[in-house]
C-alpha cells in the first residue's frame, strides 16, 4: 500500500474475519472496489479449493494440480492483478500461473511465492523468471517487486 499500489486480499476466509485479524494494523481497508480513493481491499470466500468438472491440470515435477478452480478463476479474471502472492502453490500460484503461460484474463506479471519452513522443495525448484519470479519469506519484501512492477508501467 506504502508503494502506491492497490492491494487486493483475496481469501478463502470471510472477508469479515481478514479485516478483524487486520483491524489492529490500522489500516484502510474498505468493502468494495467502487471506493475510490483506498487502497486495501478484501475479497472473502474465494473458494479456491473447490474444483470444477475439467480435469485440466498442470504437472509441476511428479506432481499434478488442478486447474479448473471456476470461483478463483473469477476473482483473477474480475481483479486482474498485476502480482499475485501465495503461500500455497497448489490453492494460490497453479492457476494464475497456468494463466499466465496461455496469455489469459487475470494472469499476473508476478508470481511470489511467501516461504514458510513447510514450503515444500519441490515448489522451490519451480521458482524462476516466468514461473514463480520470486521467493520471499517477508511481506515486506514484495515492496521493491512492487516499486520495480509500477516503474516498469510508467
Amino acid at each position: 500500500v506504502e508503494a502506491g499500489a492497490e492491494v487486493v486480499i483475496v481469501s478463502n476466509s470471510s472477508s469479515e474475519k481478514i479485516s478483524r485479524l487486520l483491524a489492529p494494523l490500522g489500516l484502510p481497508l474498505v468493502e468494495s472496489a467502487s471506493e475510490s480513493g483506498k487502497m486495501l481491499r478484501v475479497r472473502g470466500h474465494a473458494a479456491k479449493y473447490s474444483l470444477g468438472a475439467s480435469r485440466d491440470a498442470l504437472t509441476l515435477g511428479q506432481r499434478e494440480i488442478a486447474l479448473d478452480r471456476p470461483h478463483y478463476l473469477r476473482a483473477l479474471q474480475e481483479e486482474r492483478p498485476d502480482i499475485v502472492i501465495g503461500d500455497v502453490f497448489s490453492l494460490d500460484l497453479a492457476l494464475p500461473h497456468s494463466l499466465r503461460a496461455h496469455s489469459r484474463v487475470g494472469a499476473p506479471k508476478v508470481l511470489a511465492l511467501r516461504r514458510h519452513a513447510h514450503t515444500p522443495g519441490w515448489v522451490l525448484a519451480h521458482a524462476g523468471p516466468g514461473r514463480v519470479d520470486c521467493v520471499i519469506d517477508h511481506l515486506e519484501e514484495l515492496v521493491p517487486v512492487v516499486r520495480a512492477l509500477a516503474g516498469a508501467v510508467r
